[in-house]
C-alpha cells in the first residue's frame, strides 16, 4: 500500500465506506503518498453470467429441499463469519428448527479451524452443507432456493452476496457494519457484529414473519452501471476525497 501511494496518481475502491476508510487511514497515521492523489469508488455489480440453464449436480441439487436453506456465500476464512453462522444455527437445530445452512466458497486464508468445525459437524450433508467448487449456474440455483442469504462477515470491501441475492429476488441478513448498510440499505435485515444469538434471533424473525427483507431496497447495481460509473469518477473527475 504504501509503495502505490507514493506512485499512483488515484485511487478506485470498490464501495463508498473502503474510500473513506482508505483516505482516513492515510491522513490519521501520516502515511507518505503523492500530493493530490486522488480516491473514489464505485459498486460492483450483481448479475451472475451463467448462461443457459442447466441442472446442477446431484450433491447441490441435494442441499435443497422442502426446509427452509440459508445461504452464506464467500471464501472460507474468520473474516467471513461462517463459525458465527454455525454457532447461531447449533442454536435454532437445538429448537427444533428444520431449516438447512449452505456454504459456498473456497479456502480462504487461516481457515483451517472454521473447515474442521464445518466438516466434523453432527449435521453435515444432513442440514449443512460446503460447496467449494460450485459454478455460476449453481450458485444461481442455490440462491433461487434459498429462504435468505446470509452475510455474518466481521470487514468486507462490498459485500457482492447481498446485491447477488437481491438481483435474485432474496433478502439477506447480515451483520451491522457500514459497508454492508450501504448495500443493503432499508432492504436487508442487520444483526449485531460477531453475535450468534443476534443472528439466530434475526432468522427466526424471518422464518415467523415477525420481519422480512425488501431486495427491491437493496443495491442491485449491473456490471453495466459499475462500469458507467467508473467512467464517471474519472473523466468527470467525480473523485471523493484529494489528500494534500
Amino acid at each position: 500500500r504504501a509503495r502505490a501511494l507514493v506512485e499512483s496518481d488515484a485511487f478506485l475502491a470498490i464501495s463508498r465506506p473502503v474510500a473513506q476508510e482508505h483516505a482516513a487511514f492515510v491522513e490519521a497515521r501520516g502515511v507518505p503518498h503523492r500530493r493530490g492523489v486522488k480516491i473514489g469508488w464505485f459498486p460492483l455489480g450483481s448479475e451472475i453470467s451463467c448462461g443457459p440453464a442447466t441442472a446442477p449436480r446431484k450433491k447441490i441439487a441435494a442441499a435443497v429441499g422442502p426446509a427452509p436453506l440459508f445461504l452464506c456465500v464467500g471464501t472460507i476464512e474468520p473474516r467471513k463469519g461462517q463459525r458465527v453462522a454455525l454457532r447461531a444455527f447449533d442454536a435454532l437445530w437445538r429448537e427444533g428448527r428444520d431449516i438447512r445452512l449452505v456454504f459456498v466458497g473456497r479456502r480462504g486464508w487461516c481457515e483451517e479451524a472454521v473447515v474442521a468445525e464445518i466438516a466434523g459437524h453432527a449435521e453435515y450433508q444432513r442440514r449443512l452443507f460446503w460447496f467449494d467448487d460450485a459454478n455460476d449456474a449453481e450458485l444461481a440455483f442455490l440462491y433461487d432456493h434459498a429462504t435468505a442469504a446470509l452475510a455474518p462477515s466481521f470487514a468486507e470491501g462490498f459485500g457482492l452476496p447481498i446485491a447477488e441475492a437481491a438481483r435474485r429476488g432474496r433478502p439477506t441478513i447480515c451483520s451491522d457494519i457500514p459497508v454492508f448498510r450501504e448495500v443493503g440499505g432499508a432492504g436487508a435485515l442487520y444483526f449485531a457484529v460477531n453475535d450468534p444469538s443476534a443472528l439466530a434471533a434475526r432468522v427466526a424473525d424471518l422464518l415467523d414473519g415477525r420481519a422480512s427483507g425488501d431486495p427491491a431496497a437493496t443495491s442491485r447495481a449491473s456490471w453495466t452501471e459499475a462500469a458507467h460509473r467508473i467512467v464517471s469518477v474519472i473523466a468527470k473527475d467525480d473523485w471523493s476525497h484529494e489528500l494534500a
